[in-house]
């Protein structure tokens, strides 16, 4: 039980970390790296090289 116990304690922290971390980059990365599944609704959006 002691194994299976630090097992869970580990992922659970590690999937907090990466949650954090995609978290941050997202944030801070939306407007400058479009994502794939998003190409097509890049342009459109008004943060993306917007227009006077």
């Amino acid at each position: 039980m002691k194994t299976k116990a630090t097992m869970i304690g580990i992922v659970i922290a590690g999937v907090s970390l990466i949650v954090t971390f995609l978290w941050m980059f997202h944030s801070h990365l939306w407007q400058g790296l479009p994502h794939p599944e998003q190409m097509n609704t890049v342009p459109s959006l008004p943060d993306y090289n917007p227009k006077p």
